[in-house]
């Protein structure tokens, strides 16, 4: 039997290999990341799926990421599910407002999925919806 690092079970629900950049496998994302992307599925009820997690510089480029990116500093997921993404999105909140999730530096509501990452520096608007909730 052959091992693979990116078959490592970090939480009840998600694999390393979830988070790894699709183009060279670079991986290692923040483990507060990895637990509040966990914790959010399990409020949520529904399976999530990790869009994009960390990215390495030339991923980053080709999908337009800015420079400083969170995905390739590796404490960014951006994540959708069967549910609409404002509920994603207002469910974060809710355990952000309660204590039940790391300090999130910044969590950005897009029209078909949400970025949350654990930066460490908070952004000014930790919360940005633009406009687009709709749950």
């Amino acid at each position: 039997m052959n091992y693979n690092k990116d078959d490592i079970q970090l939480t009840t629900n998600f694999k390393a290999s979830e988070f790894r950049c699709p183009c060279c496998g670079l991986g290692e994302i923040a483990p507060e990341t990895v637990f509040v992307v966990q914790r959010l599925r399990d409020e949520l009820g529904v399976p999530l799926r990790i869009n994009s997690g960390v990215r390495c510089v030339k991923h980053n480029k080709e999908v337009g990421g800015v420079a400083n990116s969170q995905h390739v500093l590796k404490t960014a997921a951006d994540v959708s599910c069967s549910l609409s993404p404002g509920k994603v999105f207002n469910t974060i909140k809710e355990l952000y407002n309660k204590g039940e999730i790391p300090p999130l530096g910044y969590c950005q509501l897009y029209p078909s999925f949400v970025h949350l990452d654990t930066r460490k520096v908070k952004a000014n608007n930790i919360f940005n919806s633009q406009g687009l909730i709709d749950a």
